[in-house]
């Protein structure tokens, strides 16, 4: 492995197991939930892209990537992590507890929470915006070299509308 220059970690089988319980078992649960939850609105990714910030179209296309794989494979890595459990019991309380949040129209506890996060994250959230907007730049420059997109003549009928950054609209 190492002539090959993989990167060796030595660990125990329970360390391992708890590591990737959050790497693959919550990552991959959540990538195929999301992907099942936009099946259950029944809006084609392409129609959705039309509207979906740059970012956001990169999620779909990875959840996307994820369920093109074998079920078979990604089952096995759910269900056969005695860590698992955990880790995705405490993925549902998190996503229980954000639709609490949002259900209740409460801005100041989904501040809270969305901060908590951002504590956590700490400086990495820096790093992180840079780094994926690099990404999504040059994802999207590569995209739109292999077909570019036809200019839309404004009409009568067009609005623009400046949002906050990051909005996209």
């Amino acid at each position: 492995l190492k002539q090959n220059k993989a990167k060796v970690i030595m660990m125990s089988p329970k360390e391992h197991d708890k590591l990737m319980s959050v790497a693959q078992g919550v990552i991959h649960f959540s990538d195929i939930a999301f992907a099942d939850s936009i099946r259950k609105t029944k809006m084609a990714p392409k129609e959705l892209f039309k509207y979906a910030s740059s970012a956001s179209q990169i999620k779909v296309q990875l959840a996307a990537r994820l369920i093109d794989q074998s079920s078979n494979l990604y089952g096995n890595i759910q269900i056969e992590n005695p860590q698992n459990l955990k880790a995705l019991k405490n993925c549902l309380d998190s996503t229980k507890e954000l639709y609490k949040i949002v259900k209740s129209k409460n801005l100041k506890k989904f501040q809270k929470y969305f901060q908590a996060n951002k504590d956590f994250f700490g400086k990495y959230t820096e790093e992180a915006y840079s780094d994926s907007s690099y990404l999504i730049d040059k994802f999207f420059e590569r995209k739109s070299v292999k077909k570019a997109a036809k200019p839309i003549k404004p009409t009568k009928d067009h609005l623009a509308i400046l949002g906050p950054k990051n909005t996209y609209s």
